[in-house]
């Protein structure tokens, strides 16, 4: 680029010094250029080099003034281009995408942000993975995750990523899958009644005391 710039810098010095030396060596008509750089100002037939004018001049004006537009042209998006960072493209895709299952409800998708002139990136979802992409979510430029919400436990999805701006999307990502594991059952609060004592409890008298050993008689 910076090699191009100089090489159409070079050509339209040459082309407009070429094309004012061309212009002064045509006959000189009521003064002009010629009369202005101190030719003949009347309709002589000489030029201001003394050689005699003709149509291969004109020709060579035309063409020197068409290759002055050109190389102008050349400069001017040159220019552009050097300030825009070249012609605008779509962005590159992402890569590296993958899935972390948060719950039996939730889903965070992460990749690789490749492009430098995104816009944002979108997220999308299949239940098959070929058909039936819908658009599910989107992040703005270099941001890198998505969470999938309010998903059903126990069900497949696949997913895919593409990057966007104002040129349109990038090739999505290659789809990868999860399956979401099914949502556990809370246990319920207390328990029932079911009568049932601890081991051990007994009535409230307690065990029976062991027999008193029976006396003799008086001595």
């Amino acid at each position: 680029m910076a090699v191009l710039s100089v090489v159409l810098s070079l050509l339209f010095i040459i082309v407009a010094v070429a094309l004012i030396l061309v212009i002064l060596v045509q006959r000189p008509q009521g003064g002009g250029l010629a009369g202005a750089f101190g030719g003949s100002g009347g309709a002589s037939s000489q030029s201001a080099f003394g050689a005699k004018t003709g149509d291969m001049l004109t020709f060579a004006t035309v063409a020197m003034f068409v290759l002055f537009l050109l190389t102008s042209m050349g400069m001017v998006w040159m220019n552009q281009a050097q300030f825009t960072g070249g012609a605008p493209t779509a962005p590159e895709p992402p890569t590296n995408l993958a899935i972390t299952i948060l719950s039996p409800t939730e889903a965070r998708l992460t990749w690789k942000d490749n492009s430098k002139n995104e816009t944002g990136f979108f997220v999308e979802r299949s239940a098959d993975g070929l058909t039936g992409w819908t658009e599910v979510g989107s992040v703005d430029e270099d941001v890198n995750s998505f969470t999938d919400q309010n998903l059903t436990p126990k069900a497949t999805y696949f997913y895919r990523v593409s990057a966007r701006n104002t040129i349109g999307p990038s090739t999505a990502t290659e789809a990868i899958n999860i399956t979401l594991p099914e949502e556990k059952a809370e246990p319920a609060e207390g328990g029932a009644d079911d009568g049932t004592q601890p081991a051990g409890a007994g009535d409230s008298g307690g065990a029976t005391p062991p027999d008193q050993p029976t006396g003799e008689g008086g001595n």
